[in-house]
């Protein structure tokens, strides 16, 4: 029966779309430059053979030189969203390697040891900041240990200034299992200042959306 809820997850609510401009012009430009280059070689086509080789072949040129230069901007610009994807890979893929510094770095400490909120399939867990640093290595590194994970489907949006969400998969194959299991995840984060900078990006709240088999409202032994 539990292995048949695995593959009944339930529709997990997206985080908000991006805004549309920022979005292809920084962090998707590659439907713009296609685009681009597809523009600049029909027009080819359409001057050529109207006998305006010339014309054509500036058009053309034209056509793939904006393609390139919007993918070198794109590649110069780091908007926030894509720094909040990488802080949460970074983040994620070192908890799942079991590396305590990877949350050591990324978890807030501006309240303290209550800094960091964790709620697992709708149930809110007591448990401190240096209890979650604590746990990737008793835990991932002992009674739920990985033989492998993959990390997919990574969303980032900003809530305000200070404020953002970001959303991800993981699956996972268990060691002591054998199969594989999958859970969504939403992080919570804040932008705190940093010495030096304008701030840097810390989680103030983990919250399980889904784990496969386990159903809303479970309370989980951490």
């Amino acid at each position: 029966m539990l292995l048949a809820q695995f593959d009944l997850a339930p529709r997990i609510e997206p985080l908000p779309s991006p805004p549309a401009i920022p979005h292809l012009l920084f962090e998707w430009p590659f439907g713009l430059a296609a685009g681009l280059t597809i523009l600049g070689l029909f027009l080819y086509y359409i001057l050529n053979r109207r006998g305006r080789g010339r014309s054509a072949l500036v058009a053309a040129a034209a056509g793939i030189c904006l393609a390139l230069t919007l993918l070198t901007i794109a590649t110069l610009v780091r908007t926030e969203r894509e720094a909040l994807a990488e802080r949460t890979t970074d983040l994620a893929e070192g908890v799942l390697r079991t590396d305590p510094s990877a949350a050591e770095i990324a978890l807030s400490t501006g309240n303290g040891e209550q800094s960091v909120s964790l709620v697992l399939v709708g149930v809110t867990i007591p448990m401190s900041r240096s209890e979650m640093i604590r746990r990737v290595t008793d835990d991932l590194g002992g009674r739920y240990s990985l033989r492998s994970h993959a990390l997919d489907s990574l969303t980032a949006s900003l809530d305000g200034p200070n404020a953002a969400r970001t959303q991800f998969r993981v699956r996972a194959t268990l060691r002591e299992w054998g199969f594989s299991v999958s859970s969504w995840w939403r992080l919570y984060w804040r932008l705190e200042p940093a010495p030096g900078g304008r701030g840097v990006w810390r989680v103030t709240g983990i919250e399980a959306l889904h784990i496969d088999g386990v159903p809303p409202g479970t309370r989980i032994d951490p």
